[in-house]
């Protein structure tokens, strides 16, 4: 079985800058908008392996503006967790950075093996590819302890979780787990897998693979009516 276990926080030396959506023309809140990047140390343990690793993570948003109304009533916006599918970093997912348009933030990660994160050894890549249930477990474990360091130094409690595929089976089993069932103000599962249910209570919302909201192909509409979609749903969460 493999362990996880989080250590420091470091801030990364040499940050990348706050890239175009989809590597388009940047819309004019992309030079305003506060964005950081940095990594948590997280450790292996198990019979495939035994190592610490660095997992990366990008914020994109202002803390400040959270705490502005919601529709013009009292209410406190809560930021949007973004996990990837599997083996996928974070980067085909951009598009939900327009998110923070709305006043929240929004967190996207790299599990470790993908992206600016560490890799992972062949045989646990290997083990974890070939077994869906050891895969599932692995990725909720080191979201759990990605989440315990994240939350202090964003000084957040709850937020929206949004997984693609695989990543909505990982937000799930998130959601249900007991030490951070109450981190979870919302799902959103975009193209779930097959068997991904939330607990009972947690609001829920269903929406399209987004894939490939970066295509050439798809229209700016189309995007734009994407994160819409997204945002009103928090809103409404956020305000009851």
């Amino acid at each position: 079985m493999l362990r996880l276990a989080a250590g420091n926080v470091l801030v990364l030396s040499q940050a990348r800058s706050s890239d175009a959506l989809c590597g388009t023309k940047p819309r004019s809140w992309e030079f305003w908008m506060p964005w950081s990047e940095e990594t948590v140390t997280v450790a292996t343990e198990g019979s495939v392996s035994s190592n610490k690793r660095e997992v990366f993570y990008r914020v994109v948003g202002d803390e400040s503006k959270e705490r502005s109304k919601v529709k013009g009533k009292e209410g406190k916006r809560k930021p949007l967790l973004v996990i990837a599918d599997k083996f996928k970093d974070h980067e085909y997912l951009t598009v939900m950075e327009a998110v923070c348009t709305s006043d929240r933030r929004v967190i996207l990660y790299d599990a470790l093996g993908t992206g600016l994160s560490e890799p992972l050894p062949a045989e646990t890549r290997q083990a974890l590819s070939s077994n869906p249930a050891n895969a599932e477990s692995f990725a909720v474990e080191e979201l759990t302890r990605l989440w315990a360091d994240i939350s202090k130094t964003l000084k957040v409690d709850q937020v929206h979780v949004l997984g693609n595929g695989f990543g909505a089976k990982v937000a799930a089993s998130f959601a249900k787990q007991e030490k951070t069932a109450k981190s979870v103000a919302s799902l959103i599962f975009a193209s779930m897998e097959a068997g991904t249910t939330a607990p009972p209570g947690v609001k829920v919302l269903e929406t399209k693979d987004p894939s490939n909201l970066c295509s050439p192909a798809t229209e700016e509409k189309e995007k734009e009516d994407f994160v819409q979609g997204l945002i009103s749903f928090m809103d409404e969460v956020d305000l009851s």
